[in-house]
């Protein structure tokens, strides 16, 4: 909470699944995202969004092998991002657009 006026995305990996979430604004005063990224090689877990719902999530894929693309865009106050989830042949599982 103690970081005031930026522009905030938490990164994290090795869940074996890809998800984008948004963090709560009234937990650090303002929005958040968290992507998730496996590696593309790491093994496959079918049903993990099942057996653990995540009322946080806005996209997400499991059970298959595939991994983020990020493109960031920044403008004068706004960071936008492209997030992609893509796996074999360039598949896409869920493309979301973020604006911060």
């Amino acid at each position: 909470k103690s970081v005031q006026n930026k522009k905030i995305i938490f990164a994290s990996g090795d869940r074996h699944l890809s998800e984008v979430m948004e963090i709560e604004s009234t937990l650090l005063g303002y929005k958040t995202y968290e992507i998730t990224s496996s590696g593309i090689h790491s093994s496959v877990y079918p049903g993990s969004f099942e057996k653990d719902p995540n009322p946080r999530q806005i996209a997400g894929k499991d059970g298959v092998h595939n991994f983020i693309n990020l493109e960031l865009e920044s403008e004068k106050t706004n960071l936008n991002l492209k997030v992609k989830s893509l796996g074999k042949d360039s598949k896409i599982y869920f493309y979301e657009s973020l604006s911060l």
